[in-house]
């Protein structure tokens, strides 16, 4: 086929011919570059996504081809370039250095990162299946303690009992009739206030990332918050995150929107939350 023919070939077409002439599938395609499904059938048959801005789908072509080996001049000329916002401007150079993180995360780096992550996941059920059979063992112990203190006879009741006996032999008999006393009224117990939050945090994930919370100095959270990802935590007093992405939250407190920390704070490692203000400590 000549340059000429080539060049005016669907860029859909070229990626999917090479797609398949490596025997790959869409659903590999997508688990390996996380490009999401309908984007990937979109660019290989020549459609847009509505939702999808050009810059994005111009991005994803690139993640593409880079992924097939495909020369990324013979699939990007067709796509509109349009003068973008400087917000989006920082979002593109953000998604070009994960574009090339991509080159380093081989097969063999995601399988050791898996079969470590599944190391420590089987650590933790084993320490909390001990900490369960601990706990039931101690249960136990005290609701066996608590039976046998039930049914032993009080030196107090026997005296008392005693004493009711002797009195009413003592007592003559007599042909007036007991008064009677009304019935006591029971007092029923004051319902318990329930505690007024103050505090109110939403986060969304933007990138994955090893995340930890704090509520009213009581951990609540410690985990990998994947990219998407959407956490609520309310608090009576203050929330703690901590982490190394924390920068890449998107942050909303109180129902007020506060998007993502400011370029200055993206080296911070904790950020601290109350109903008087947002603080962001290194």
């Amino acid at each position: 086929m000549s340059d000429a023919q080539q060049k005016h070939r669907p860029k859909g077409e070229i990626l999917k011919e090479a797609r398949e002439a490596q025997g790959l599938s869409l659903l590999s395609v997508h688990e390996a570059t996380k490009i999401p499904l309908d984007v990937l059938k979109a660019i290989e048959e020549g459609y847009t996504v509505r939702t999808l801005s050009p810059f994005y789908l111009k991005g994803f072509v690139k993640m593409y081809a880079q992924h097939l080996g495909v020369d990324i001049h013979q699939v990007i000329d067709n796509y509109h370039r349009e003068k973008l916002p400087k917000k989006i401007e920082e979002e593109k150079e953000r998604v070009s250095v994960s574009f090339d993180i991509q080159r380093f995360w081989t097969k063999n780096i995601q399988q050791q990162f898996f079969k470590g992550a599944a190391v420590l996941l089987a650590l933790f059920l084993v320490f909390r299946v001990v900490g369960c059979i601990k706990n039931n063992r101690q249960q136990r112990a005290q609701k066996g303690d608590t039976e046998v203190s039930g049914t032993a006879p009080s030196s107090e009741e026997d005296a008392s009992q005693a004493g009711q006996q002797e009195e009413g032999k003592e007592q003559p008999k007599t042909s007036a009739p007991a008064p009677t006393v009304p019935p006591k009224k029971e007092k029923t117990p004051p319902e318990p206030v329930a505690s007024v939050k103050e505090v109110r945090l939403t986060v969304k994930a933007k990138k994955s990332g090893w995340l930890q919370v704090k509520v009213d100095g009581n951990l609540v959270f410690q985990s990998i918050l994947n990219s998407g990802a959407t956490e609520t935590w309310e608090a009576e007093q203050s929330i703690e995150l901590s982490g190394k992405n924390i920068h890449s939250l998107e942050y909303e407190v109180n129902g007020k929107v506060l998007g993502e920390l400011g370029r200055t704070d993206r080296s911070a490692r904790r950020v601290v939350i109350t109903k008087d203000g947002f603080t962001v400590k290194q």
